[in-house]
């Protein structure tokens, strides 16, 4: 893939690498007022679609060409499907059930799902490494399961949402890196908003009937932030740093938002912050180190854009 913003990859890469993090670890508690005013689906499909046309235009604007190239409709269909419809939809939906902070720390186990996938579909060995890095992560998850199993309340629910949602993300994720895209980030980013954004929208203008009128000025805040920063901007930001960098340093927004995430969720919404929340930042930012920072690097077969 070529970018003219990917003169000197060091530099930029880093920087997108701490801004993504940044945004994504805050973006937790501000997703949970919008979802909280709008719906889930309404909140996604006002957001996605629109930031895939601001992505297209933005190419178009920096004379990068938004062409599909032959033989990757179906790539950007798949990909779309995982990265944009899976994630943004379920994603939502899980906030809306459970505390904010503690979604991000599920949704940010995808490397743990992505490993596995590997071994299922890619023939990459399970590894006592591997295995104790699934094992930490689902301990992880574990304490933040409610006391009590004999009814699906509210946060179990919130719990298969967010699981969901980091295994359809680790399946885009594998789609994403091994694809041989044959056109710029901001145009694969872009496409696959488009693609996932709209029916979405569809959805949202079916299921769910939002006064506009009535939605504070603060959820209409936090969707202009999620649109610009943690959509549009990461959206790019994050195809770019797979594009730039190997695994295990391209990863590590994925071991450090989550975190921030919680602390940020306490901070602003005042959810809890006790042993459960501090022993799964443990846990699972342990497993994410085991299986993306002292890892050795696999190699990664690539999949041309074509459909032979």
């Amino acid at each position: 893939m070529t970018d003219p913003l990917s003169s000197n990859p060091p530099k930029l890469g880093f920087f997108l690498l701490v801004t993504v993090t940044l945004l994504w670890g805050v973006n937790w508690p501000v997703m949970k007022i919008a979802v909280e005013a709008l719906g889930p689906w309404t909140f996604r499909g006002l957001m996605v679609p629109v930031g895939g046309l601001v992505l297209l235009t933005i190419a178009r604007l920096t004379s990068q060409p938004i062409v599909v190239p032959s033989g990757h409709w179906r790539l950007l269909l798949a990909a779309a499907l995982f990265n944009v419809a899976g994630w943004h939809v379920l994603s939502a939906f899980g906030v809306s059930h459970m505390a904010s902070g503690q979604a991000a720390l599920i949704a940010f186990t995808m490397p743990l799902w992505a490993a596995l996938i590997g071994v299922a579909f890619l023939g990459e060995p399970m590894t006592a490494r591997r295995a104790a890095a699934l094992g930490l992560g689902l301990g992880g998850i574990a304490v933040l399961m409610p006391h009590v199993f004999t009814r699906l309340d509210e946060q179990i629910l919130g719990i298969a949402f967010m699981l969901a949602t980091a295994i359809a993300w680790a399946i885009g994720v594998v789609i994403q890196k091994h694809v041989r895209w044959q056109m710029p980030v901001i145009a694969v980013a872009g496409w696959q908003l488009l693609i996932g954004g709209l029916p979405i929208a569809l959805v949202a203008a079916l299921v769910e009937d939002i006064d506009f009128a009535r939605v504070p000025p603060a959820a209409w805040a936090a969707v202009a932030f999620n649109l610009i920063g943690p959509l549009c901007f990461c959206t790019w930001a994050w195809y770019k740093v797979i594009d730039l960098f190997p695994v295990r340093v391209s990863s590590i927004s994925v071991l450090l938002a989550p975190a921030i995430g919680v602390v940020t969720a306490g901070l602003a919404l005042g959810e809890p912050m006790g042993w459960r929340e501090a022993a799964a930042v443990i846990l699972i930012s342990s497993a994410l180190a085991l299986e993306l920072i002292l890892r050795r690097p696999d190699p990664i077969p690539t999949i041309k854009g074509t459909e032979s």
